[in-house]
């Protein structure tokens, strides 16, 4: 028998993204946290606001790691598109955060803060 193909689902990123996938399920659960110890629930809405924050946390950083890894052999113009993606899903996630009323933990030292300027 032979290796059978690897299928991608709509959840999972390819091997060679296992770190920003990893960093995604941590930041989801970090916002769970907070979530949960802010409302003492985590409701059907608020779930799917997390889930979309992590989705957008995790185009971020796959978003960064293109740019790290190619942006000295981009165009200017594909450059600043790239930083423009970039920018619109970091406004995104911290939008959503905002919405999960979330924006005052922002100065304090818990998971989600540290999230956030983390590096993959």
């Amino acid at each position: 028998m032979g290796r059978r193909a690897r299928t991608m689902t709509l959840d999972t990123l390819p091997r060679d993204y296992r770190g920003i996938e990893s960093s995604g399920k941590s930041f989801r659960r970090e916002l769970e946290r907070a979530v949960e110890a802010k409302h003492e629930e985590i409701s059907i809405f608020a779930e799917s606001l997390i889930d979309a924050a992590s989705r957008h946390q995790v185009a971020l950083k796959v978003l960064a790691r293109k740019f790290r890894e190619s942006g000295e052999k981009m165009s200017a113009e594909a450059a600043a598109e790239l930083q423009r993606q970039m920018a619109v899903a970091a406004g995104k996630r911290t939008k959503i955060i905002e919405r999960l009323g979330l924006d005052d933990l922002s100065g304090k030292k818990n998971g989600l803060a540290q999230m956030f300027g983390s590096r993959d």
